[in-house]
């Protein structure tokens, strides 16, 4: 609630100040009169302009940037590699894929923390180091873009099983009776 203080218990300077307070403060506040309930400034007035200046300068200085910090390890529930962006305001980032897509320079931290800096692209050396820990725990992989896409097309094709049933053999001669060959 929005209350004017009239007599302050324990800070007499604050007299005459407007504050919000928590509704059981001001509740007492009230019963013991040392406060009565202020009205809000209306919107768009000059009251209200005057009010929201000095709240805004009564802010401290910005918040300092956030850092954003690279590992490269084995995840603690999986034991997958993974290739980590940790920001020091709390969100984190956790890659897992190839090795090439992490090469293009595709991969960012996006901000959950309110940061207002933009993506962050993962650094060179992690995606190096992940590169070459990648490669320890998978020698035989494609190196590259290229590489990958001769190696998939080179793949035998697995071929899917049908969602349909095997027609019986006595059907399918009927049905090549019916249409006349």
């Amino acid at each position: 609630m929005f209350i004017l203080w009239t007599n302050h218990p324990y800070d007499k300077n604050l007299n005459g100040t407007k504050e919000h307070v928590a509704r059981s403060v001001a509740e007492s506040a009230f019963q013991f009169k040392q406060a009565v309930l202020a009205e809000k400034p209306r919107y768009g007035t000059p009251e209200w302009l005057a009010e929201r200046a000095a709240m805004s300068a009564a802010v401290a200085t910005p918040p300092t940037p956030a850092t954003v910090t690279f590992e490269v390890g084995k995840g603690p529930i999986d034991g997958q590699l993974s290739l980590v962006a940790k920001c020091s305001r709390g969100c984190t980032a956790r890659f897992t894929g190839d090795v090439h897509t992490a090469e293009t320079g595709d991969l960012k931290l996006l901000h959950s923390c309110g940061d207002q800096s933009g993506p962050v692209p993962f650094s060179a050396a992690a995606i190096a180091e992940y590169r070459k820990l990648k490669d320890k725990e998978n020698p035989n992989a494609p190196h590259s873009a290229q590489d990958a896409e001769y190696y998939a097309a080179a793949a035998p094709q697995e071929s899917k099983p049908s969602k349909y049933p095997p027609m019986p053999l006595a059907v399918l001669n009927e049905m090549k009776q019916s249409i006349g060959k």
